[in-house]
């Protein structure tokens, strides 16, 4: 009979399962908390220039992807993340949130609108499901069932709303990415009112003076969500933000020619201009530009346009979301993007993964979420990392045991050794092994930081797990507690214990990389066996590091561990779930995870490099 040890974690319930000595405490530990209302991310107006500039600018960048009720979308979360960082780079004071249910999308316009008054500017940005009712447009928040059309104005937010809530400010300008076909509007049950209507995309808005409404597709009308890291139109609106010196109308303008050409005319934006009369400039610029026509899009008149206002100075800070398109084969610090490196023939083979921005933690309305899992902040990875592709494996383990670098020769508990993941390790003997690859290799070996994890194991994505918005079952891309640990006849699990529906195979852990790699080319991030990290427990993120560095305050004597092992409930198999435990704990389901730092690479080329040893499949 195999049995997970008793771990003295936070939650019982995430990092034991099996043969628990009190079923009484594995219930208490299943009880889930009604999720916290989350006033999400702040991110302040960044460079020089900032300090000085005469605007009180302000944003509420909102992304909704990880719908309930229907499909998902992919990239929202990007997108929101994106214009977040760009508007801040743009002198705005900035909300960032995502994943907003009805009650926390209604709750954050109002403070909004409240925060709004007396601003010169306010500016809502939202990507997701959008609909158009009897001549109304609504947006979806992603707890929304929509089952008949009377239920939209109960479960949705109207647009109107999202316009008044920048109403008292001198200027308002709202963005929706929203014009997606929605596969709740054609489930709907219908009544006579609206069984006629087309129900595609949106209607035009009811502007007010001082007021811009920026469509992503005209009325009536889909946009599309794409294929890339943004919408083809969230591209679009990044690539012009960056442009100084565009009048707002040719900005937007602009934004439109460059979706049309992106998708051979597929897809036009469409944008409603109340502003006042004198020309506007989201993007100042330094220097002024000629005497130029401003075409607006909808009143159709000309105006000469003067030299702009004096601009922000850059930041030398990264752009949020920097080169999360994982495999593209672009060069990053001397390596190929993607590229496996591994530097002997009994090293930890490594994957090549590009800096960039994400938002660390879970929001509000994900299911399982726990207090430790927040506040949700951004975190930007500034260099590039050498991650292990897999978790360090028995073969790999016994190596170090061979050449005297580790003192221990952990039990395997008969599941087997070779490419099996090294467990009943403690944090201090992770140590010892990276110590050792350190000295073998003359690079520098580490665990991970608990943000470099989290970086990492959602590859660009925004959902609870990285395959969460991919087709297949969570047996294809995870080891966790399914139907063949459950049928086991070696494994006694606690009475309320909950499964995956579906059969991965594997009783206990499995051979590395035996289910499929997230978009940074990395296996088994989540499940298969818990990963320690290097940073000391904090219970909550307040003033958690936002520069991808281990947080070495709190308390040092536990040490966070992430991902889920083969014996986690689905619930603890997401990519913000985290536990902090005592650095001396072995047991049968944690292991750990190597990154190499990349701070002289070789000569960079096309090829890899001849020095590397490509390491076996698996």
């Amino acid at each position: 009979m195999v049995e997970a040890s008793s771990i003295p974690g936070r939650r019982m319930s995430r990092l034991a399962g099996v043969a628990f000595a009190s079923l009484a405490l594995a219930g208490a530990a299943l009880a889930q908390p009604a999720p916290a209302l989350d006033d999400g991310v702040r991110l302040d107006p960044t460079g020089a220039a900032c300090e000085s500039f005469p605007e009180r600018r302000l944003a509420l960048v909102i992304g909704n992807g990880s719908y309930i009720h229907t499909s998902m979308l992919n990239n929202p979360t990007n997108d929101s993340l994106d214009v977040a960082g760009a508007l801040a780079e743009l002198c705005f004071s900035v909300t960032l949130l995502n994943d907003l249910d009805q009650v926390n999308f209604e709750r954050n316009l109002r403070l909004f609108r409240d925060e709004a008054r007396g601003a010169e500017l306010a500016l809502v940005f939202y990507a997701g499901h959008g609909i158009e009712i009897a001549g109304r447009n609504y947006l979806i928040p992603v707890d929304a069932q929509l089952a008949r059309d009377v239920d939209v104005e109960w479960e949705a937010v109207d647009l109107d709303r999202v316009l008044r809530a920048t109403a008292g400010a001198n200027r308002q300008i709202v963005i929706l990415d929203a014009c997606r076909d929605n596969p709740l509007a054609r489930s709907m049950q219908r009544s006579a009112l609206t069984r006629g209507s087309n129900s595609v995309g949106l209607a035009p808005p009811g502007t007010v003076d001082n007021q811009l409404v920026a469509y992503a597709a005209s009325a009536g009308n889909t946009a599309a969500d794409g294929r890339g890291r943004n919408s083809p139109y969230t591209q679009a609106l990044l690539n012009h933000l960056q442009e100084p010196a565009l009048e707002i109308n040719i900005l937007f303008g602009r934004v439109r020619d460059s979706v049309r050409a992106a998708t051979e005319g597929q897809q036009v934006p469409g944008f409603y201009n109340q502003l006042p009369g004198e020309p506007y400039f989201l993007n100042p610029g330094f220097e002024a530009p000629p005497p130029a026509l401003v075409a607006d899009e909808e009143v159709g008149s000309a105006d000469p346009v003067p030299a702009p206002p004096a601009a922000p100075a850059a930041s030398p800070r990264p752009a949020l979301g920097v080169g999360l398109d994982a495999g593209d084969g672009r060069l990053v610090d001397g390596f190929l993007q993607g590229q496996l490196v591994a530097d002997c023939p009994h090293c930890p083979p490594l994957v090549v993964v590009p800096p960039g921005s994400f938002i660390m933690g879970a929001p509000a309305g994900e299911f399982g979420r726990e207090e430790d899992e927040g506040p949700q902040h951004v975190v930007t990875i500034t260099e590039s990392l050498a991650v292990g592709m897999y978790e360090v494996s028995f073969r790999e383990w016994d190596a170090c045991v061979q050449q005297g670098g580790c003192n221990r020769r952990p039990s395997d508990e008969s599941w087997g050794r070779a490419d099996r993941p090294v467990i009943n390790v403690s944090w201090s003997d992770a140590q010892e092994y990276v110590a050792w690859l350190s000295r073998e290799t003359g690079n520098r070996y580490r665990l991970l930081s608990e943000a470099e994890w989290e970086y990492v194991a959602r590859a660009g994505t925004g959902t609870a797990r990285y395959w969460d918005a991919s087709p297949g079952t969570p047996c294809e891309y995870a080891n966790g507690a399914d139907a063949t640990g459950r049928s086991a006849a070696g494994l006694r699990w606690p009475e309320d214990w909950t499964f995956a529906s579906c059969d991965d195979g594997f009783e206990g852990t499995a051979p590395v990389g035996a289910f499929q790699p997230n978009r940074f080319r990395l296996q088994d991030v989540l499940g298969n066996v818990w990963e320690w990290t290097e940073d000391c427990w904090n219970d909550r993120y307040v003033r958690a590091p936002v520069d991808g560095g281990a947080w070495e305050t709190g308390e040092c004597g536990r040490r966070v561990v992430r991902g889920g092992a083969w014996n986690s409930q689905p619930m603890h198999v997401r990519s913000a779930v985290r536990d902090g435990i005592r650095d001396g704990t072995r047991s049968n389901n944690l292991g750990f995870r190597v990154v190499r730092s990349l701070e002289a690479p070789p000569e960079a080329d096309e090829s890899p490099d001849a020095s590397s040893v490509e390491p076996d499949a698996r």
